[in-house]
């Protein structure tokens, strides 16, 4: 008789749908074609604090990709490790390697302090979206429109010719910037790098991407 979990995938996802941090794994899951256990956490509930998942993340902070015996934490390291598992998306040699973790900073540093933080206070704090913070992140955020726009004016991907994490990082919240009434259409050259990179193969819309029940993705 056949073992059925042998037949199981080897990797484990623990997410959340409205999280673009975890859309940014599932997503690279997708893209190279690695199935994985996708289990939902419930932070209303008190997911992330339960000592089963303060065992694999710390600090208590999704997504968590489990590989064999290693749990990764942040959305950049397991792009990274990703990267490395399966050849894809990370880079032809160590120039491009180096133009691709300034993105994933860039992410980390621009994108989600200001247009990742309009849209989670639109979207789930609106008392604390005041005029005044509004118009901060929007000023905090049309400067990093600025800096894509200026480097998709040069190249059809952020490290050059072809996609990669850094891409698939860049790209998640602002595929959900409308959440926080942020136009990302007033950057053409971002909007229509948006679009190539939704006619990848096996790219998958943001919240078709994972659900709140645990499945195989």
């Amino acid at each position: 008789m056949a073992d059925p979990a042998a037949d199981a995938p080897a990797l484990t996802l623990y997410g959340a749908p409205t999280s673009g941090n975890c859309h940014k794994v599932a997503r690279m899951l997708r893209l190279c074609g690695l199935p994985a256990r996708y289990r939902f956490m419930d932070r209303k509930a008190g997911a992330l604090q339960d000592p089963a998942f303060l065992k694999i993340s710390p600090f208590g902070e999704m997504p968590v990709l489990v590989d064999g015996d290693r749990a990764i934490s942040n959305s950049p390291i397991i792009l990274k490790h990703l990267a490395a598992k399966t050849g894809r998306f990370g880079g032809e040699n160590e120039a491009e390697r180096e133009v691709i973790e300034n993105w994933l900073y860039f992410d980390q540093h621009r994108i989600l302090p200001s247009i990742t933080m309009k849209r989670f206070l639109v979207r789930f704090e609106p008392d604390a979206a005041t005029p005044d913070v509004r118009a901060f992140l929007d000023r905090m955020g049309e400067r990093a429109m600025g800096i894509l726009e200026r480097q998709l004016d040069r190249t059809p991907y952020l490290a050059g010719e072809a996609p990669t994490i850094a891409d698939i990082a860049c790209s998640a919240y602002l595929l959900l910037a409308d959440e926080g009434d942020f136009d990302v259409g007033r950057w053409p050259p971002v909007a229509a790098w948006l679009e190539r990179l939704q006619e990848l193969p096996g790219w998958t819309p943001s919240y078709d991407l994972i659900g709140t029940e645990d499945a195989v993705i």
